[in-house]
């Protein structure tokens, strides 16, 4: 592995441990810039759980790790809306490999909060939380808070409006 990463030219080698941030990701040999924009909006380092909770994974998250059809997909998206909003449990999951999936139940969700004035300045926050699910009760656990960077390859708001609120498809 090493070896592959030398040969590309790379002045760094695999890192053979665990991600410490999502754009880490762009450091593995063989990722392309556009596959990694992509992908970005649905993936999480903060699972602590490999796999996917298909009780909350997108459309795009199941469509990449399931055989179903895309009609199928949305079909259980729309059950699994409906029986969240009638308080019932949620439908079959579609089809994925069980290597793909996680044990876990909880969710991620990552938020900005962005503030732009009229000549343009940006101030926010943006954080990451995890709800989590006990026997009687719901918590909410702040996994991370930092304040809101620019990112110019980001979606721009008008003033006052709220950025954001991506749900991560995994624990």
């Amino acid at each position: 592995e090493d070896e592959d990463y030398q040969a590309a030219g790379l002045s760094w080698g695999p890192k053979n441990s665990a991600f410490t941030s999502v754009d880490e990701l762009q450091r593995v040999y063989g990722m392309q810039p556009e596959i990694y924009q992509a992908m970005k909006p649905y993936i999480t380092i903060y699972s602590r759980s490999p796999g996917v909770n298909p009780e909350v994974a997108s459309f795009q998250v199941l469509l990449a790790i399931s055989d179903d059809s895309d009609l199928t997909l949305e079909s259980y998206i729309n059950q699994r809306r409906e029986n969240h909003e009638h308080g019932l449990r949620p439908p079959a999951a579609p089809a994925i490999a069980r290597e793909l999936k996680t044990r876990t139940r909880g969710v991620t969700y990552s938020l900005k909060a962005v503030g732009i004035t009229e000549s343009g300045q940006q101030s926010g926050l943006s954080t990451t939380i995890r709800l989590r699910r006990g026997r009687n009760r719901l918590s909410i656990e702040t996994i991370e808070w930092q304040p809101y960077v620019n990112n110019s390859a980001e979606q721009k708001a008008p003033s006052g409006i709220l950025l954001g609120g991506a749900k991560n498809g995994t624990q």
